[in-house]
Order: C-alpha cells, then structure tokens, then sequence
C-alpha cells in the first residue's frame, strides 16, 4: 500500500497510543471474548474491517517514514513489549498451575490464537516496518518474533509440565485408552518448531528428551498405521 506522506509533525506517543487502543486491546478483547464463548455454536466476526486494518496499517507506516525519527527502531521495541506482557499476564496464568490433558488442551488453543489471530493481524500491520528496518538489520520479522516470544514467556516456564502430560497421553494411547489426538498433535509440532527455530537454544530436560522423541516417532508411526489400515477396509 502507498499513502502519501504527510506533512504534519507526527506525535509518536499519540500514534501509537491510537494503534495501541484500536489495534493490539481489540486483538486481545477478541481472542478472550474466543476463550471464553469457544462452544461448537460460537461465531466470531472477522476481527477488522478492511478500512479498520488499512488505518492501522497507515500508522505503522507513517512512524516508520518519518525523516530521522529512528520510530522503526521504536516500534520493534514496543512490539516485544506488548507482545510479551500479553503472554505474561494474560495467557500463562491459565496454564501455570493445571497439568495432564486439560493443559495440552488449553496450550494447544492459546498456542493457535496467538500464532493465527495475534500475531498473523499485527504480522500484517507491521509489514512495512519487516520490508524496511527489520531486513535492514537482520532482524527475527515479526511474525518470527511472536512466536520466539511465545516459547520463552509461556512454553519455557511450563515445559516440564507439558512434556509430562504428554509422556502420560503416550501411556494412555499405549494402554488402549482414548487420548485427545488433536491437541496432541498441535503441541507436539509448535514443540519441534521451536527446537528447528532455536536450534541448541532449548535446553530440553535430557532425562526427557529420548524418551519423548522416541515416544513421538513410536505414536506418529502407528498413527500411520492405523490410518493405512482404516483407508484400505
């Protein structure tokens, strides 16, 4: 998109405050009020109009263009910051204290609003900032960054407790017993996402992580299986 620029003095404070209401609290109101009406009967309208995003859009891009404002540097900054209080303060109070299933579950749903919602709608306010000041420094796009920010604010703090639950659905599953395959499945691959992304970075508890990926590979092969085996009856 191209706007032309403006020849107005640009408060950054009042801009970004403007984003700030209109943009990330709208973003944050939706994926909660999502939490708490998740029924089969929750409908859920797209969260910005087209001209809601393309005014969110322009604000990002008017800081970004300002002549020696050094706001892109600014701006990266502050999306650390609102991105990792969101995860602080919001999302790991629901998972710090509960284990087994229920957290897989409640990991696999905040896990999939962070990455499709939160960080997809600012991923794409923020495109201009990634074009420009983001390439010009090798930085992590923020996309990337949502969701480093995820692993270290809320999967970090729990890890110990997520790969328990998810030895003991591998029990389960193993034992006959009906596990929750889907959410399973989403938490299994955001885990092998970060180790791909963060390389040697994670630090897994090692008496854990054989198990666990001898475990994983054990559970995916006899899916494999089962499904061959359900499509050729």
């Amino acid at each position: 998109a191209k706007f032309k620029m403006s020849t107005k003095k640009i408060d950054f404070s009042n801009k970004w405050e403007e984003f700030n209401q209109n943009g990330i609290e709208v973003l944050i109101n939706y994926i909660s009020y999502d939490i708490n009406n998740s029924g089969p009967d929750a409908k859920l309208q797209q969260v910005f109009s087209n001209k809601e995003f393309m005014s969110l859009y322009k604000i990002i891009y008017d800081l970004c263009i300002v002549p020696k404002g050094n706001f892109s540097k600014i701006l990266y900054t502050k999306y650390i910051e609102v991105t990792s209080r969101y995860l602080t303060e919001r999302i790991l109070p629901d998972l710090i204290d509960i284990s087994g299933v229920l957290l897989l579950q409640k990991l696999a749903d905040r896990w999939d609003k962070h990455m499709n919602i939160f960080v997809k709608w600012l991923g794409k306010c923020f495109r201009y900032l990634d074009q420009h000041h983001v390439k010009q420094y090798s930085l992590e796009t923020v996309s990337a960054k949502g969701e480093s920010l995820f692993r270290s604010n809320v999967f970090v703090p729990i890890k110990l407790n997520v790969l328990n639950a998810i030895m003991k659905e591998f029990e389960k599953e193993r034992d006959g017993e009906c596990i929750d395959d889907y959410s399973l499945k989403i938490v299994i691959q955001m885990i092998i996402k970060f180790r791909e992304n963060m390389s040697d970075e994670i630090d897994f508890y090692k008496e854990l992580e054989t198990q666990f990926i001898g475990e994983t590979k054990r559970y995916y092969s006899k899916k494999g299986e089962d499904y061959l085996k359900e499509y050729s009856c």
